[in-house]
């Protein structure tokens, strides 16, 4: 993510969580411009301010951020009927005395700029630019968590899910894994999502690692026993995906505060432009240190 979408994020975040804590606790500041045709004011009044506090809080975590941004669209266009009344009566707002008259109206279109700035967080970051991608040097390991990944974590706090999950792949285990993932949750029935693992990480014609032993074997098994641990530990999972070396293999380790699942894989041959997608922010090992990358860059 970019410092500027970064600055930006915090600014969406804090106004939202201002908003609705002023909702709270100077409701009277809102009663004037709820459209008389809208039952329980105050109610009303009260239940935006906590979407307002909650969604600010939330769009700031890039574990909940496309969804907050969701909500704070959604919450947007839920109250422009009582911009819209606020502009057509002149309400008087915000404890004056008069109207604002015309800047009543000039505040209509800005809704639509505060809609586009938080439909910005729900894109992945650097959705839609093109950039350059760096092959890889040999000794070089890239560090990152992709939203799939990300799904598979938060899901592991959900035992049920994970149970029912577990129990098809140790009693059915001629189901296709993506089929248990599209079942259960862990996997989005996008077609980028999907047909990404089909074709990239589990396919054998022409899957980037084609030229190893299948993915698949090792994928279910190694599920299998972290889905175990963390069902018998009742601790959550912490998976990443590092990308360096030779073969494809699984690393699990139980820890005091998680189960630890290192997913190493090869490079995957990305060299040339391709478009940013939605993994998320990876650092680059090398001799020198630690230099940080930027989002990694993916697949169309």
């Amino acid at each position: 993510m970019s410092w500027l979408k970064r600055v930006l994020l915090w600014v969406m975040g804090l106004f939202y969580v201002f908003g609705g804590v002023l909702h709270l606790v100077r409701p009277d500041f809102y009663r004037p411009m709820m459209p008389p045709y809208l039952p329980a004011h105050d109610f009303l009044i009260w239940l935006s301010g906590v979407a307002e506090l909650g969604l600010g809080l939330l769009v700031i975590d890039p574990l909940t951020r496309r969804w907050a941004a969701w909500g704070i669209i959604a919450l947007l266009i839920a109250i422009f009927p009582a911009n819209l009344h606020i502009a057509l009566n002149d309400v008087p707002v915000f404890g004056n005395t008069e109207g604002g008259g015309t800047m009543n109206w000039v505040r209509l279109p800005f809704q639509a700029v505060f809609i586009l700035w938080a439909w910005w967080y729900t894109r992945p970051d650097g959705d839609g630019e093109v950039a350059q991608v760096r092959q890889p040097s040999r000794g070089d390991f890239w560090v990152s968590k992709p939203e799939i990944l990300r799904r598979l974590d938060r899901l592991s706090r959900d035992r049920d899910a994970m149970t029912a999950a577990l129990a098809v792949m140790e009693q059915q285990p001629d189901v296709p894994l993506l089929s248990v993932g599209l079942q259960h949750g862990y996997v989005e029935a996008t077609p980028g999502e999907r047909d990404h693992l089909a074709n990239d990480i589990l396919g054998r014609d022409a899957a980037w690692f084609k030229d190893l032993p299948e993915v698949e074997p090792i994928v279910r098994a190694a599920c299998i026993r972290a889905w175990r641990l963390a069902l018998e530990t009742g601790l959550p999972l912490d998976t990443y995906w590092l990308r360096g070396g030779d073969r494809f293999e699984i690393a699990i380790r139980k820890g005091e505060q998680s189960i630890v699942m290192l997913v190493h894989s090869p490079h995957p041959p990305v060299a040339g432009k391709f478009v940013a997608r939605d993994l998320v922010d990876l650092w680059l090992f090398q001799d020198r240190g630690v230099e940080v990358v930027g989002p990694m860059i993916g697949r169309t």
